[in-house]
């Protein structure tokens, strides 16, 4: 199938707390929605999975968009571990449930590399609720040395920042917002590794201000409190990439990009890669990159997916409401959505 260069796919990653939605060849999305606000309610863990869920999910992330899927393709993003059933019944819901005339269903890893300009490389999320280190080959998500770690999210860093700090942050220590602003102001990964709380001591503390005008100074226990964090993230790392093939293994290396929420943590991903450095052959020279810009790590599939789906050569993926019909589900997936 090929739709032209100037087809204005609806572009949509809908994950399991938030919504991004736009359109192809735009820089980011138009809308970002909370996924709760979409459905009415609060999302399970797993996030909605049954095909009455998903349905009526993509239906009202559509209407926030103010689109129809009936009269242009939709490229959806699906994160890693997305199995074949699941983008089935993705694929099922679009096609035949919003009368979308073509669908494509890409894995978020891949779009990520996509976004940084890159067919291979070690594609680190860290999210609110879990962080995910996937290999991208050649385009291709390579599925096996996958590792996610709920350890290594967003949400697990605020939590122990708010735990860590309470006695200073008092009643707002059970305040997500201030915990967040703190952690993104305040809060800082040790640059190089092992952390050292005598050197840290010496370090000038910083000032923050709560929300009643209360200046709390935060000094080593602002590095600190980032230490479990770097420790889990590194390990998810070095799983992946044990499990990936030693002969992918040095190219993936030397293109870990480090995205998400969760890299907006002040000298994360510097650290991350003198972690790598001193834990890997020396012949590997890891290298760590993290988008220029704040937009370009939290929406980096949505951008990916943005450039991609603007591609002429892209156009013929697309699967159509036909090839659906003539193929069936587990054909049209397994020859289709091959990202």
């Amino acid at each position: 199938m090929y739709w032209g260069d100037e087809v204005g796919a609806v572009l949509a990653d809908v994950g399991r707390r938030t919504a991004r939605l736009g359109y192809a060849g735009e820089d980011v999305p138009r809308r970002v929605t909370p996924v709760a606000a979409l459905l009415g309610r609060a999302v399970p863990a797993e996030g909605a999975t049954d095909r009455a869920s998903v349905e009526a999910l993509w239906a009202r992330a559509l209407r926030d968009l103010n689109a129809s899927a009936s009269d242009r393709p939709v490229l959806a993003v699906v994160d890693a571990f997305a199995d074949a059933a699941e983008r089935a019944t993705l694929a099922e819901v679009l096609l035949e449930g919003l009368s979308a005339p073509a669908c494509y269903a890409a894995r978020s890893p891949a779009l990520s590399a996509f976004a940084s300009g890159r067919a291979t490389a070690l594609v680190v999320d860290v999210g609110h609720g879990s962080a995910t280190v996937a290999p991208v080959f050649d385009g291709y998500t390579l599925l096996e040395p996958c590792r996610r770690s709920a350890d290594a999210s967003g949400a697990a860093l605020s939590a122990r920042v708010a735990s860590r700090l309470a006695k200073k942050l008092g009643g707002y220590a059970s305040d997500a917002g201030v915990v967040a602003d703190v952690k993104h102001t305040a809060c800082r990964a040790w640059r190089i590794p092992p952390f050292d709380s005598r050197l840290a001591e010496e370090l000038d503390p910083v000032e923050f201000a709560l929300p009643d005008g209360t200046a709390v100074r935060l000094g080593p226990e602002r590095f600190e409190v980032c230490e479990p964090h770097v420790a889990e993230l590194r390990s998810a790392v070095r799983a992946a990439l044990e499990a990936a093939d030693a002969d992918v293994r040095r190219p993936l290396t030397q293109e870990v990009i480090v995205v998400g929420g969760g890299s907006l943590l002040d000298g994360l991903g510097e650290r991350l890669g003198k972690d790598l450095a001193e834990s890997l052959p020396s012949a590997f020279r890891p290298r760590v990159m993290t988008p220029g810009t704040k937009d370009e790590r939290l929406h980096s599939a949505f951008v990916g997916g943005s450039v991609l789906a603007s591609l002429g050569t892209f156009q013929q993926l697309w699967l159509s409401r036909k090839e659906w019909d003539e193929a069936g589900p587990a054909r049209a997936v397994q020859e289709r959505f091959v990202m």
